[in-house]
């Protein structure tokens, strides 16, 4: 067993005008003798010291309790009760985080001239926002294994970075073709979504650390990232692509997979949420995506290839 459990007498009943976290805390209390000697060596790798283990295990008790009582199901400290498995919090949402970060090391290591090849403009960006990518969803594997103060940050600002750098993508293809006319807009837009990154970190580190605010500024760069290729399918030079429809194919699953962000429900088995079935919807999309950015690359080369033909 990775958990000894211990058995001790607690008071599970809310007083008058006491909070499910002030009833957390006073049982803290009375766990802590015997919740230092039941961590076990994999669960003390991960950082579970004594109050926080005390805090899962109360919670645990709690959530065990109410479900006896045919009670709903509630959020402890924001979260929803998650079942502990080899040490990991939210074991489901860490896998299909790691899994959608795979994709993105793959095409960067073995398949990189599919989607960037040599003679596409896009391709430096590319191979960075495949780095970005994984630098993303390798924190928020982290952060679902173990929720600490720097996990969380992490998971917040790196996933933040993904958003920011995919609408800045996004603009740059837009941009088009021309590179003096890609390079004013790269110029403009990257500074200011860097000063507005900037401020963005500035204000969660000094001001208050919200998830409410993270959530804004990045549904406000996801709506900014989907309007910006609707434009380019529809208004740019998608209108006259044939494999448009591979960016709008990925748009629009992508919405869909994002509605179980917004319709939130309690852990089936304590085990999948909506974040966890969000995160893993969206694994099949990102081969999808490059295969997007392949299509993209085949022609655009192909095009640079026939205009120095017409010249020589």
């Amino acid at each position: 067993m990775l958990f000894k459990p211990f058995h001790t007498t607690l008071d599970f009943h809310l007083k008058p005008n006491e909070t499910v976290a002030e009833l957390l805390t006073h049982n803290l209390l009375s766990f802590l003798p015997e919740a230092s000697r039941a961590i076990s060596f994999t669960i003390e790798q991960l950082k579970w010291d004594c109050t926080s283990e005390c805090k899962y295990t109360c919670m645990e008790e709690l959530s065990l309790s109410g479900q006896q009582k045919s009670l709903p199901v509630v959020k402890f400290f924001g979260k929803w009760p998650f079942k502990r498995v080899l040490g990991a919090q939210e074991i489901l949402s860490s896998l299909f985080s790691f899994l959608n970060g795979v994709p993105h090391f793959l095409y960067l290591v073995f398949w990189r001239n599919s989607y960037a090849p040599k003679g596409y403009y896009m391709s430096n960006l590319l191979k960075v926002y495949s780095c970005v990518c994984m630098n993303s969803w390798l924190w928020s594997t982290i952060f679902h294994a173990r929720d600490v103060k720097i996990s969380e940050a992490g998971d917040y600002y790196f996933a933040t970075s993904q958003i920011f750098f995919s609408v800045f993508l996004a603009i740059i293809r837009l941009a088009g073709r021309k590179k003096r006319t890609r390079s004013v807009v790269g110029f403009v837009v990257g500074l200011s979504l860097t000063v507005f990154y900037a401020r963005y970190v500035w204000f969660m580190e000094n001001v208050l650390f919200d998830y409410g605010y993270h959530m804004k500024i990045n549904l406000g760069g996801g709506v900014l990232h989907l309007l910006v290729w609707v434009c380019w399918v529809f208004v740019g030079d998608g209108k006259a692509r044939a494999y448009r429809w591979k960016c709008l194919r990925f748009l629009g699953l992508l919405l869909l997979a994002a509605l179980c962000e917004v319709f939130d429900f309690p852990p089936f088995f304590g085990l999948l949420d909506a974040h966890a079935t969000w995160h893993g919807l969206t694994i099949p999309l990102v081969p999808m995506w490059y295969q997007f950015w392949a299509s993209d690359a085949e022609y655009e080369v192909a095009y640079s290839s026939s205009l120095k033909e017409k010249k020589d």
